[in-house]
């Protein structure tokens, strides 16, 4: 009994040592210790709140001492308890080495709509995969002296809207500041349509003075209503429209942009062509080409780029366009050749086929034209032992006219040679002396 006593002793005391080595060993663990934490340069140490405005953006540099080396630290920075989402900011993961120090900066915004003349947490948290230290300031928020926001711009239609068309818009603003606004002025405009119009509101309260007075009298928000009409000559496209807020008489101003779709009607293009062809309808022998010349005409104020595509000649003919473009000046003309050759065929055939206009990229008309092909004669075993007959006595006519042309030259030529000698033999030749 009493050994079995003392067992339970030794078990005892071996838990407790392990329990101090384990507790000794998580202690030493711990890899970093946050020397300071700073707000805007300001050191956190001793003071017990820092004041912040809405809307202000605060600088948190963190100073940090490595007691051993580590891998995946990372620092981060929230305000606990605000209500409409998550104020923080971190850095990415770094490595520290024992011994060094080091300094990383985060950056939050305090959010316009955060509830004032409050106090919040700020927490910065620096971990690894292992351990943690954290580190709280406490921030007291107030609101700014002039604070007005735009809280929501809608407008009708959404989507898009037609030239000539009225476009309504509803501009909600909303006092986050410490002073009632009064003469608040507020244009929506779309520049580049030249249209814009204005509005006032006489006076937006506080938060304070909608907490403690009537609620129906003196809210903090508060919208406006805009006319636009859309001017009729509008092109397509996506415009901006501005939304610009002046208060604070006049020193303080505000601005917000989207874009609004307009269907406008488009403007008429600025080539317009007249066609006109040579014939619509021409004869050719089977393999010979004919020519067909389409005339055009730009009576338009802008360059035309026009190209030709000719259809239904493939299966029994071959087709060409010169030239492959044709560019045509306001007030000027130009001419397109059309090229087809029929296929070798001993039968006549009328073929229709269609030359389509393009001006760029888009079809401008369609001209339908007939091509008549007869085909070539066939001759027959008699017709041409009969054409070899012609031929042969022709070619024997031919070869007595030329022997007879022969003898006729010879005849000249000793003809010739005869009277040249016969006027040599008759000549007399007299000496002439002078006297003395």
């Amino acid at each position: 009994m009493k050994k079995t006593r003392q067992m339970k002793n030794l078990t005892f005391f071996v838990l407790a040592l392990v329990a101090v080595i384990g507790s000794a060993i998580s202690v030493s663990a711990v890899e970093f210790n946050v020397i300071n934490v700073k707000i805007d340069g300001q050191d956190m140490a001793g003071i017990s709140s820092y004041d912040v405005e809405r809307g202000d953006r605060i600088d948190i540099s963190v100073l940090l001492e490595a007691l051993n080396d580590t891998d995946d630290v990372i620092i981060t920075a929230r305000i606990m308890g605000y209500e409409y989402g998550s104020v923080m900011d971190s850095t990415s993961q770094f490595s520290v080495e024992a011994g060094n120090t080091y300094r990383k900066t985060l950056s939050l915004i305090i959010p316009d709509d955060i509830d004032s003349s409050e106090e919040y947490t700020l927490r910065v948290d620096v971990s690894d995969k292992k351990d943690e230290v954290t580190q709280e300031v406490t921030l007291h928020i107030d609101e700014q002296r002039h604070g007005l926001q735009i809280y929501d711009v809608l407008v009708n239609p959404s989507s898009t809207i037609a030239a000539g068309n009225p476009l309504f818009a509803t501009v909600r603003l909303i006092n986050y500041g410490e002073k009632e606004e009064n003469d608040i002025k507020v244009t929506v405009s779309i520049p580049a349509l030249g249209v814009s119009t204005v509005n006032f509101m006489d006076e937006l309260n506080t938060e304070i003075q909608e907490r403690d007075e009537d609620h129906l009298r003196n809210d903090n928000s508060d919208q406006l209503d805009f006319l636009l009409r859309i001017p009729e000559t509008a092109e397509s496209g996506t415009y901006e429209m501005r939304v610009d807020v002046e208060y604070n008489r006049g020193f303080s101003f505000l601005s917000q942009s989207m874009n609004v779709n307009v269907i406008g009607a488009e403007k008429e293009s600025g080539v317009q062509t007249v066609l006109n062809s040579d014939s619509n309808s021409k004869v050719t022998n089977a393999g010979e080409t004919v020519n067909y010349k389409i005339m055009l005409a730009n009576l338009g104020n802008e360059p035309g780029v026009y190209t030709v595509q000719v259809d239904g000649v493939s299966t029994w003919g071959e087709a060409g366009v010169q030239p492959s473009f044709l560019t045509i000046m306001p007030d000027s003309t130009g001419e397109v050749t059309i090229s087809i050759t029929p296929f070798a065929s001993e039968e006549d055939a009328s073929h229709t086929w269609v030359a389509r206009i393009m001006v760029g990229t888009s079809p401008l008309s369609e001209m339908v034209f007939t091509t008549k092909v007869e085909g070539a004669e066939v001759i027959t075993v008699d017709e041409k032992d009969t054409l070899k007959s012609v031929l042969a006595v022709i070619f024997g006519l031919l070869v007595v006219v030329l022997i007879v042309l022969a003898l006729l030259i010879a005849f000249r030529k000793i003809k010739g040679d005869e009277e040249e000698n016969s006027s040599v033999e008759g000549q007399t030749y007299y000496q002439y002396y002078p006297k003395n």
